[in-house]
């Protein structure tokens, strides 16, 4: 009789803290129980880096602000910036709603690396594609000085373009969706 380490480890995984949990998915994920039977459904469907409260607190604001300024300069009424852990700012332009959502590509220096072939974003970006079906939903990817982007619009989140990533900072087994960076538009601010 062998120890069933996928029932002890989700009993530990289930009373620990949100940022110890994503640390935790880069490996249990992957684990059956003793029995072979998988861990409770949607408990772990994807892998996550932790949650960098200081990159959050570096660039979050930040990156609201001066993706609010470029939608007002680009006829749009800001409705919602503020923090509700859903999209980043809520805009209007004629007629329609637009969901914006921000990242902040810390790598990125200069002009946009073109032996960079994609954008990537996170594939628990995904959740907002599938929460905000009644208007236009956008991602935007920032350099780091604000002065660029990159945006994204929702359809081209697909299935297929969902893969595991590879990098200096990227848990093994995180999937990003990856976008070409000729099929989305370069804003200069």
């Amino acid at each position: 009789m062998g120890v069933d380490f996928a029932q002890a480890s989700w009993a530990y995984y289930s009373t620990t803290n949100l940022q110890t949990r994503r640390y935790i998915c880069g490996w249990l994920h992957r684990a059956k129980r003793y029995d072979g039977s998988q861990l409770p459904k949607g408990v772990l469907n994807m892998i996550k880096r932790p949650f960098s409260k200081a990159l959050y607190e570096a660039y979050d604001s930040p990156a609201r602000k001066a993706l609010a300024a470029y939608l007002e300069s680009n006829g749009h009424t800001v409705v919602n910036n503020e923090e509700n852990y859903n999209v980043d700012v809520v805009s209007q332009k004629g007629g329609l709603t637009y969901y914006n959502e921000v990242e902040v590509k810390t790598a990125w220096k200069g002009d946009w690396p073109t032996h960079w072939a994609e954008v990537r974003l996170p594939e628990r970006k995904k959740r907002l594609k599938s929460k905000h079906t009644d208007g236009v939903l956008n991602f935007y990817i920032f350099r780091p000085d604000f002065k660029q982007a990159w945006r994204i619009k929702d359809t081209l989140l697909t299935d297929e373009s969902l893969k595991e990533a590879k990098g200096r900072y990227i848990v093994k087994g995180e999937k990003f969706f990856h976008i070409p960076y000729t099929s989305a538009e370069l804003i200069k601010l």
